[in-house]
């Protein structure tokens, strides 16, 4: 079958167009040759053309939240797979400037970007470069110096992170720089044509110990939006943690960072996403608030801000009761009267009308050590666990229209939580949420879908004695009901295609 490509928009009419009575048959494609060439375990869809995907490997694990453990022991291998699920090629990914450590790749203008840096000790400089691949395999650009930025010395120099605009039209490379007094701000932003059109910097009035950055997003006009949480001046409420969240705007070639207060300790922030509404011109944050004065003791935040003005943050705040309320009270928080801090936000998609579905999900770490008295040594474990799933649809007032739980189970040990949580696609009908039923060997990969109603159906993709397991966090959309995405089948990582 051939795909025409689906352009992913961040913005969809899921709630607009109306549902097709007649759903396909899904189908499974498993590629004939295997993604873990030697030592390369971990794999991740970076993005598609008309033809193919383009699949970056590692012998690390790719986007964890140790993703910068190891960097200089760090292999990356770029491989290409036809919608037939077919390989074309694989080739090393290696820095194009020589002395270069890879810091990032991405799915840029049809094509995949690496971005490379140096510390450059003597001059003070971080400088960054890239290369670009295109789908034969060929580095259509190698070691272009796409730009530099200075820095103190006894600041710290978070990992870039590359930021595609809502547009497609722009890449932004955003670096955090952090002090004790304030954080500096270093933003680059390149056009298609791969020319940096805008570099500058701008300073946050909050040391690392006062600020921690949760989120971040640009505008296509390149105006920078930082979304973090403050510490408490109160003692007090800080040992409580309770989380006041902040966002900053930095508009495109001004260093001046201007503050908005997003809530305050009546209303403690659980978690909060930053979204750029493209078609209506806004900076969206939406969040969940707990509040103990309120029956509900908690609800959802819809705050705007106009892009590209000096208009105020516009902010509305809306209580969850009823059946959204119960849904998001299971057996492991149902007696702490804040439910909702055990659900980061994982996804916000807008709507055409200005509002939003947020999909969150019950994710959390347990840490312990114990003493081995065989080997007479220490060891530190890490229990990840990705539990129920939670939808919101919102109009564009912030009010709750429909939720949904989806509920399941999800523990591992010392892995990154790599078969956990879900991937998920979007399109005029419906949203589809996948995941791993049971990560053990009796695993079945399972679609959750619900329609623009809140609807929900449950559809089996694979089933018990298959033995295809899913990397959830690792696949791209590529059709309108259609997901690319690494698995492991048969003990070897391949790359399958999922239809719905």
């Amino acid at each position: 079958m051939k795909f025409k490509i689906f352009r992913y928009l961040v913005i969809v009419s899921i709630l607009v167009i109306a549902l097709s009575a007649t759903t396909k048959a899904q189908t499974v494609i498993i590629s004939s040759d295997p993604l873990d060439f030697t030592g390369m375990d971990y794999a991740a869809v970076q993005g598609a053309d008309e033809e193919g995907v383009f699949v970056v490997h590692s012998n690390l694990p790719l986007e964890s939240d140790r993703d910068r453990v190891g960097l200089r022991n760090r292999k990356y291998q770029l491989s290409y797979y036809n919608y037939g699920m077919k390989r074309r090629w694989t080739i090393p990914l290696v820095a194009g400037y020589d002395g270069a450590a890879i810091e990032g790749v991405t799915f840029f203008n049809n094509k995949l970007l690496v971005l490379s840096t140096i510390i450059d000790k003597g001059q003070n400089k971080y400088k960054l470069f890239i290369d670009v691949y295109n789908n034969k395999g060929k580095a259509e650009i190698t070691g272009k110096n796409a730009t530099s930025f200075a820095y103190t010395k006894s600041n710290s120099l978070e990992k870039p992170r590359l930021i595609n605009s809502p547009g497609k039209n722009s890449l932004a490379i955003y670096i955090n720089e952090l002090g004790d007094q304030f954080q500096t701000i270093n933003i680059a932003l390149l056009d298609t044509n791969y020319t940096v059109t805008l570099s500058h910097r701008g300073k946050v009035n909050y040391g690392d110990r006062d600020l921690l950055v949760t989120d971040y997003n640009i505008a296509d006009n390149g105006e920078f939006y930082l979304l973090g949480m403050i510490k408490d001046p109160d003692p007090i409420k800080e040992k409580k943690k309770q989380r006041i969240y902040t966002l900053f705007a930095m508009k495109a070639g001004s260093e001046e960072v201007k503050e908005y207060k997003i809530n305050d300790s009546s209303r403690p922030m659980t978690e909060a996403a930053i979204t750029v509404d493209k078609v209506n011109g806004n900076a969206v944050v939406t969040g969940f608030y707990a509040d103990k004065t309120s029956f509900s003791g908690s609800g959802l935040l819809f705050a705007k801000l106009k892009i590209g003005s000096d208009d105020p943050l516009e902010i509305k705040y809306y209580p969850i009761g009823g059946d959204a309320q119960i849904k998001l009270v299971g057996e492991r928080n149902s007696g702490v009267g804040i439910s909702l801090f055990s659900y980061p936000i994982q996804k916000v998609v807008l709507r055409n009308d200005g509002g939003a579905i947020i999909i969150a999900e019950a994710v959390y770490l347990s840490e312990y050590s114990y003493y081995d008295y065989f080997t007479q040594s220490f060891s530190h474990r890490i229990e990840y666990h990705f539990d129920n799933i939670v939808t919101f649809s919102v109009n564009n007032e912030g009010e709750i229209e429909w939720s949904q739980m989806i509920r399941k189970e999800q523990t591992s040990l010392d892995d990154f939580g790599l078969y956990s949580s879900f991937d998920n696609y979007l399109n005029s009908n419906e949203m589809g949420i996948l995941y791993n039923k049971d990560i053990g060997r009796n695993n079945e990969i399972t679609a959750v879908i619900i329609n623009k109603t809140g609807q929900q159906t449950i559809k089996r993709i694979t089933k018990i004695g298959d033995n295809i397991t899913i990397l959830p966090r690792a696949g791209k959309q590529i059709d309108e009901s259609a997901i690319v995405i690494p698995a492991i089948s048969k003990k070897r990582l391949h790359l399958i295609q999922i239809e719905l």
